[in-house]
């Protein structure tokens, strides 16, 4: 038993047809130098080479540091005021707890230690539940 005939002039029946209707923006595939006697193909357009994929600098960490940045202090703060938004229907107690334990569970060392440094110094810029919550936010060690 033999599979349905397609017309060979028919779109579909041309290689490659499948993967172009489900992902029109997907270019060919490089052509050899040869002409392709297919003339629905022919006046496919060459690829262009891609650049090579990025990779990150072996600058060093302190190159790269955005700490303390007035930007990252801001989004810092405002993170843990939207913490603390959600936890403010929450007895005080209980909110405080959750906060802490929320920065210490979900963010990074990195972002504890920048919270702890930046506010310390600065409480007023927080939100009165993350001034209270800052005292319970581990520490990170050997930075």
């Amino acid at each position: 038993m033999t599979g349905p005939v397609l017309d060979p002039a028919h779109p579909s029946a041309q290689p490659g047809a499948a993967a172009r209707a489900r992902f029109p923006r997907l270019r060919p595939l490089a052509r050899a130098a040869a002409p392709c006697p297919n003339p629905a193909l022919q006046s496919a357009r060459p690829l262009r080479a891609m650049p090579a994929p990025s990779v990150p600098s072996a600058a060093p960490a302190d190159a790269r540091d955005i700490s303390h940045t007035p930007q990252h202090r801001e989004k810092l703060a405002r993170m843990a005021a939207e913490i603390a938004d959600f936890f403010k229907s929450y007895p005080e107690d209980e909110a405080v707890a959750a906060i802490a334990e929320h920065i210490n569970q979900f963010w990074s060392r990195r972002m504890r230690a920048d919270v702890i440094a930046t506010f310390q110094s600065e409480p007023d810029r927080l939100a009165p539940l993350v001034r209270l919550a800052l005292a319970r936010v581990k520490p990170v060690d050997g930075s």
